[in-house]
């Protein structure tokens, strides 16, 4: 026994009808999907156009902020040698002015004892002469 499924049958009109309008919705979709690619190459063109302008403009100031910090460098590290050479030449007058007071202390010391002897003098023996006014010179 055959068995025979029920379903609408079309003209041919209405199939070349059916199938036009399958095609038109294809090319449609066809276009729509062309355009997108377009405008996403496009889109990927102009993000790598953006990001390598970019990296060129951070690649250069990085270079001059290079160049900059080695500038200061060295111009700190030239004040730490001219600081240290003048730390250098104050502890060489420092010293030496050290060694010219230890020589003057025993000279300084004698016009002291000198003077407190010309001082615990009595009566006549008190004279305010050259050398009593050069040692207070030299003393005070």
């Amino acid at each position: 026994m055959f068995y025979e499924k029920q379903t609408d049958h079309h003209s041919p009109a209405e199939w070349a009808a059916n199938n036009d309008s399958i095609a038109l919705a294809t090319k449609q979709v066809t276009s729509s999907s062309h355009n997108l690619r377009k405008q996403s190459q496009y889109l990927q063109n102009e993000s790598k156009n953006r990001i390598s302008w970019k990296n060129q403009e951070t690649n250069l100031a990085l270079s001059e902020r290079v160049l900059d910090i080695k500038l200061w460098h060295k111009t700190l590290e030239d004040t730490l040698r001219s600081i240290e050479e003048e730390m250098s030449a104050l502890l060489e007058t420092k010293t030496a002015l050290e060694n010219a007071l230890m020589k003057k202390v025993p000279l300084l010391e004698a016009t002291k004892m000198c003077l407190m002897l010309k001082d615990r003098r009595t009566d006549v023996d008190i004279v305010e002469d050259d050398q009593y006014h050069q040692m207070k010179k030299v003393y005070y």
